[in-house]
């Protein structure tokens, strides 16, 4: 299970992030939506290089889409042994969510 807190990037649609992964780890996290039953969701959590600061404490961003998942875990080892960069776009919304990812 990753420890909480959260920081999922669910930004609008056609938003960017561009970040140094230094690590990343596999989980699992569980929410009970309000009025629904408990789910369990996969969860990637990627710790990213502080520098420059983000406008908050954390250093990780949490991903629980399988798409997002599925184009970053084959890529990730290699970028941070590299030391390279990722940049996500994300295209679309809801169930429609599409990512672009660029290693840099």
């Amino acid at each position: 299970m990753v420890g909480q807190p959260f920081e999922f990037w669910d930004p609008p649609d056609m938003s960017e992030i561009t970040f140094e992964p230094i690590a990343f780890e596999v989980g699992t996290s569980t929410f009970t939506p309000t009025g629904g039953a408990t789910k369990t969701v996969p969860v990637l959590r990627i710790w990213v290089d502080k520098n420059p600061p983000r406008a908050h404490p954390l250093n990780y961003w949490d991903f629980s889409g399988s798409r997002i998942q599925a184009r970053l875990l084959p890529l990730l080892q290699g970028v941070i042994q590299r030391k390279g960069k990722v940049t996500l776009l994300r295209v679309g919304k809801g169930l429609q969510t599409d990512y672009q990812v660029k290693i840099g």
